[in-house]
């Protein structure tokens, strides 16, 4: 692999892949989510970003999406909503502030000896982009509710962000002491705009640790087991912050939230709108999600146009769990994509040093069609005896009987160990370079156990000894059933292919905040 090492990425992935892991008018033209990538020019990747539009909600999945259920096509950014440099705003009598998030570089990597400065990332938060209407994707907004989900990823940047604009009464939960399977960071804060009460909820989506178990929760049939659990905590949350601070008040309500916080904002805002018990309704909620993966099922994924999904369709996160699970998305779906994404990425940061795609066969020429050879690699297989039943995950009953517990305690092992020793777990299995396949390979997962008990004993994590092995042994099996697909992908003519990494890279927030730019950008440049 040019640009990343195989193992690790091989050992990240494979978790990945078996999970559950405005004021002004939009104009009504959509960015169009198409299966084929468009060949357009990259946009300018200005600080000063242009904005996105309104359209309808996406198709209900086709064989490899598991996008918004709703109606025709799913949308792009409009060029109609109002400038996000405050520079360029007319005065207003609503207040206007730019706000930083600082955002630590993730794809970008230090050679030895380097230290990565972080991205000052600017917001601008203007009250009068809660007195649209939510139904119309706001360009301005959704950039703004980027910015917030980016700041919630810890209390210090979350509590900075909804100070600096101006919110009171502001709570933070779960986000003191060590993440576990059942904790899950937002924050809540309210504020006065003219005669409403806007609340927010924003959802923890990066550095959350052992959280990230809980994504492997799907359950066999429902809603996802894990999100929805988590989900119906927060509604019974929000209705207390409600009648706390905002009793008999006219309401805004603003969510948002990223990967795993946009799932969870997908599934508070289906709550919210199918209980119908609190005065929050589609005309006074927004709720704009970042990569969000699928968390409902056909009957609770209602095309609420107020619910707006961001998503780029080369983000292999956004298709988990894959289709045939029939998990989808309530809400619209805007598409971000754009192939000349590793050129917008490297005028970003000079030193970003993306990955180009490179084709591999005519089966997988672009991002579209290696993300689904790697779906139908992991999760369809023919089953020609009970051996097959036990192996593979096709659909949710074979998933929950065969990996969904396993998994979720191995990952748990993983994300329980402390940062340092958890980056030298992973170090050193890269370090074993073609050893490890003996690790991997071994399906009984006697030695993955092995491997990683020296590292559990360091920071005292507490296991058994059947446990880990019987963890172990579901952790190895799940990697097996990637491994082949992978070498395959991976090999163009017998050199090695950047692909995979680049797939990964798709899922880093730098790469939405490039792609979201973009999109405003080129809608402003192309209204039609």
């Amino acid at each position: 692999m040019k640009n990343k090492k195989l193992l690790p990425i091989l050992f990240i992935l494979s978790a990945f892949t078996i999970s559950g892991c405005g004021s002004s008018k939009p104009s009504s033209s959509p960015i169009s989510s198409s299966e084929e990538p468009s060949t357009s020019e990259p946009a300018s990747s200005s600080s000063e970003e242009s904005k996105p539009s309104s359209s309808s909600s996406s198709a209900k999945p086709s064989s490899s999406s598991n996008s918004a259920k709703p109606s025709s096509s799913s949308s792009q950014p409009s060029s109609s909503s109002s400038s996000s440099s405050s520079s360029s705003r007319p005065e207003s009598q609503y207040f206007v502030k730019d706000i930083a998030v600082q955002l630590d570089p993730g794809i970008k990597k230090a050679e030895e000896g380097q230290t990565l400065e972080p991205y000052n990332l600017s917001f601008t938060f203007d009250d009068e982009l809660f007195l649209g209407n939510p139904k119309e994707y706001n360009n301005d907004l959704s950039m703004l509710s980027l910015g917030a989900s980016l700041a919630t990823m810890n209390k210090t940047k979350g509590t900075a962000f909804f100070t600096e604009a101006e919110f009171e009464d502001i709570t933070s939960h779960d986000y003191d002491g060590d993440p576990t399977k059942d904790t899950m960071a937002y924050f809540m804060a309210h504020k006065t705009i003219g005669d409403y009460e806007l609340v927010t909820v924003s959802f923890r989506g990066f550095d959350y640790g052992l959280e990230w178990a809980n994504n492997f929760t799907i359950g066999k049939t429902g809603d996802h087991e894990g999100f929805a659990a988590r989900g119906a905590e927060t509604y019974e949350a929000l209705k207390t912050y409600l009648n706390t601070y905002a009793k008999d008040k006219s309401l805004k309500v603003w969510i948002n939230g990223y990967s795993r916080a946009g799932a969870l904002s997908n599934m508070l805002a289906s709550l919210i709108l199918r209980n119908n018990e609190l005065a929050i309704t589609q005309d006074n909620l927004f709720v704009y999600t970042f990569e969000a993966p699928a968390s409902l099922t056909d009957e609770h994924a209602i095309a609420y146009p107020n619910v707006h999904n961001i998503i780029n369709d080369a983000d292999l996160i956004t298709f988990i769990p894959p289709a045939q699970y029939e998990l989808y998305r309530c809400g619209k779906d805007y598409q971000i994509y754009d192939p000349n994404v590793a050129t917008l990425m490297n005028q970003f940061d000079e030193g970003m040093n993306f990955p180009e795609f490179e084709e591999i066969d005519e089966n997988t020429t672009n991002d579209f069609e290696y993300r689904d050879y790697l779906l139908k690699s992991i999760f369809e297989h023919e089953i020609t005896d009970e051996e097959d039943e036990k192996r593979y995950a096709n659909n949710r009953e074979q998933y929950v009987n065969n990996y969904q517990t396993g998994l979720s305690n191995a990952i748990g092992y993983i994300f329980a160990l402390s940062g340092d020793t958890r980056s030298q777990l992973l170090a050193d299995l890269k370090g074993l370079g073609l050893g490890a396949i003996t690790i991997i390979g071994d399906e009984t997962g006697a030695k993955m156990a092995e491997f990683i008990k020296p590292y559990l004993d360091k920071d005292n994590v507490s296991y058994t000894e059947e446990g880990l092995l019987s963890d172990c042994a579901v952790l190895v099996k799940g990697i097996g059933n990637l491994f082949l697909a992978v070498l395959l992908s991976l090999a163009a003519d017998g050199a090695p292919s950047n692909d995979l990494g680049r797939l990964l890279d798709m899922h880093y927030p730098e790469t939405t905040y490039v792609l979201l730019q973009n999109a405003h950008a080129k809608a402003e440049a192309d209204p039609k």
